[in-house]
């Protein structure tokens, strides 16, 4: 539902930021998929860095993932160093 996105104007999003939350909070996505979603558009703003550290979680507890998993596999790690280098944005 095109209603349900914001309008490129709020926030000053660019085109490139909407088209990555749009592919990132997509409800077919599995952890896999918001994973390397976001490895692909790298680098990511801030929004949209916490938006995929959010679906992974949310994923994550929804079908019963082990934490482990997540926090095992590399592009987990790359999103938190990217959370880490660019703190002052959040």
């Amino acid at each position: 539902d095109a209603s349900f996105y914001p309008p490129l104007r709020k926030k000053g999003r660019n085109e490139r930021s909407v088209t990555i939350h749009r592919l990132i909070v997509a409800n077919e996505n599995t952890v896999d998929d918001v994973l390397r979603l976001a490895m692909e558009w790298m680098p990511l703003d801030a929004d949209n860095l916490a938006t995929a550290i959010h679906k992974v979680a949310k994923l994550r507890r929804n079908t019963g993932a082990r934490f482990e998993a997540i926090t095992e596999d590399p592009r987990w790690a790359r999103l938190i160093d990217e959370v880490m280098e660019n703190g002052t944005a959040f």
